[in-house]
């Protein structure tokens, strides 16, 4: 498996107060990098007036490296390994690779 060249996690969101009902919006999406705070995502230019899309915008930008390892804690088996494996091996192998994308859907969409 390659290095990631992305920056690493955990990603998180700053937000802005905006206008009179002191609305919190989604700023940005940013990583604490060695003392600094690298800015992923910047959405200071976004022309979306609708706060909801915005911060689920936010959320889903900011979740990128937790499903990432997801993802590789799920692994795929290449053919030829799949091919070989017994029935009750594969439905084990998704069995637990259901239980990883459940487990990390419901921390994402759990946050506020």
């Amino acid at each position: 498996m390659s290095e990631s060249k992305h920056t690493p996690g955990p990603w998180s969101i700053t937000f802005t107060i905006i206008g009179a009902d002191k609305e919190m919006w989604p700023s940005a999406v940013v990583s604490p990098e060695k003392g600094s705070v690298d800015t992923i995502c910047d959405f200071s230019f976004l022309t979306t007036r609708n706060i909801a899309v915005q911060q689920a915008n936010a959320l889903l930008i900011a979740a990128a490296p937790e499903m990432l390892e997801a993802l590789r804690a799920i692994g795929a088996p290449d053919e030829v390994s799949m091919t070989a494996m017994s029935d009750a091996a594969i439905r084990g192998w998704a069995y637990a690779a259901a239980n990883v994308a459940r487990d990390t859907l419901a921390r994402i969409e759990d946050r506020p």
